[in-house]
């Protein structure tokens, strides 16, 4: 999402780059497409996206390579909006479990998943906290890489206590906001998780603003 703002007259107003406000398919919500490497992704119009377009292909590549998969891992992306990692991941591993909690981003990702002929990639629609205990703390399934992609406010302790549980090998943090990033890194920290590489991306030139990506293992 390039803009989402408020007008002179109160009025919400999001603006796409690359999209006329035309583009339409009956039946369906409103959505965009992003191409990302050779894929092109459908998000929802009044959803989130990686807002620049230019470095979104390496901020995927970084993520799979910290990953370090072997095609025998089951992951879990959390906050996995319209399927962005997940999508790019899951011919690395032998399942991945997405977790999003706005409809519209959920059902997205699963039409992505489709469109692409992924069939070991699932996606919960819900409050992550409630889903990660209802359907993976004290479970049978076993998650070895968690990616963490939350909004600038950061993870809920709750999130983060219970990843803690499902004991993770490796923990891929993504942000936009490396104060909330360092606050639950320092929790992750205290339970075991040793960070081992930070790699900022320049996803927002001429801000104050930068995109980090993190490499937690566990002890």
């Amino acid at each position: 999402m390039i803009a989402d703002k408020t007008n002179v007259r109160g009025e919400r107003q999001i603006i796409w780059s690359g999209f006329s406000g035309k583009e339409k398919t009956a039946g369906t919500p409103e959505y965009v497409t992003r191409m990302v490497k050779d894929k092109s992704l459908i998000a929802p119009y009044g959803g989130f996206f990686q807002a620049n377009l230019f470095l979104v292909d390496s901020l995927v590549d970084c993520v799979m390579e910290m990953s370090g998969l072997t095609g025998l891992e089951t992951v879990l992306d959390c906050y996995c909006g319209s399927g962005l990692f997940s999508l790019f991941l899951a011919s690395h591993v032998q399942q991945i479990f997405g977790i999003e909690i706005d409809g519209e981003s959920a059902k997205c990702a699963r039409m992505n998943y489709e469109n692409y002929g992924v069939s070991n990639a699932t996606v919960f629609r819900g409050d992550i906290t409630n889903i990660l205990k209802e359907k993976f703390i004290g479970g049978e399934i076993d998650i070895d890489v968690v990616v963490l992609d939350p909004p600038r406010i950061g993870c809920d302790k709750s999130v983060l206590s219970n990843i803690v549980e499902l004991k993770p090998e490796k923990i891929i943090y993504i942000s936009c906001n490396p104060a909330t990033q360092a606050r639950d890194i320092g929790y992750l920290s205290d339970k075991d998780f040793s960070l081992r590489t930070l790699q900022p991306i320049d996803m927002f030139p001429h801000t104050k603003h930068i995109e980090v990506i993190a490499l937690m293992e566990v002890n």
